[in-house]
């Protein structure tokens, strides 16, 4: 991917590499990076765990999908190659749609926009979308 380019030549010019997990240090290892890489944490993780543990009433999500607790996906299309080229985004989301189970689609308003753009319905099979989530503050 062209960001790993990027990545690489990052890396190797940088004086301090901040990884998040002990797997991605070894890449760096892997790379003659050790010496100036430091395992600091994943903040997508710390994320992950601020956002579940603040939301209070799951109820209420699962109530707008129209989903039950433990019978459904969570799925994301965010990715420039995946949302940009029509026949691959009709590929993606037709996959989806032909899921056996619910699939909540967390569907960003550039998605929708491209989605609609090209004419793609978001919305079938056993598919239910959003783009937003009430998280008490």
């Amino acid at each position: 991917m062209p960001e790993e380019h990027n990545r690489v030549l990052t890396d190797h010019a940088a004086d301090l590499l901040l990884a998040p997990t002990s797997v991605a240090a070894q890449h760096l290892a892997n790379e003659g990076l050790s010496d100036r890489t430091e395992v600091v944490g994943d903040v997508m993780v710390d994320v992950l765990m601020t956002v579940r543990d603040s939301l209070a009433d799951h109820a209420a999500v699962l109530a707008r999908l129209g989903v039950s607790a433990g019978e459904f996906s969570v799925a994301t299309i965010h990715r420039a190659e995946n949302t940009d080229d029509p026949a691959r985004l009709a590929a993606i989301v037709s996959a989806l749609h032909e899921v056996d189970h619910h699939v909540a689609l967390l569907a960003h308003p550039r998605l929708r926009a491209k989605a609609e753009l090209h004419g793609i319905s978001l919305l079938a099979g056993r598919c239910r979308c959003t783009t937003r989530w009430a998280i008490p503050t």
